[in-house]
């Protein structure tokens, strides 16, 4: 959540969405989003890559089968 200069309240979610492209294809596929927030007993901020890292652990062994290379941004 954010105040901004207007005394307005600013509420937003930080994410990272992964997704499965093909070179040539319009198309993607989505996969579970992994939300971007301080996790229990840290005591900074979470980041994109603290995000990547734990949607790699949880969601790495069941994509590993498909040989698939893993790209960020």
């Amino acid at each position: 959540m954010r105040t901004l200069k207007s005394g307005e309240t600013h509420c937003f979610h930080s994410v990272i969405t992964p997704v499965i492209v093909c070179p040539g294809r319009a198309h993607v596929i989505p996969l579970v989003p992994e939300l971007i927030v301080p996790q229990d007993g840290h005591g900074k901020q979470d980041c994109e890559n603290a995000a990547a890292k734990r949607w790699l652990a949880q969601q790495g062994p069941r994509l590993s089968a498909l040989n698939v290379t893993v790209l960020g941004e």
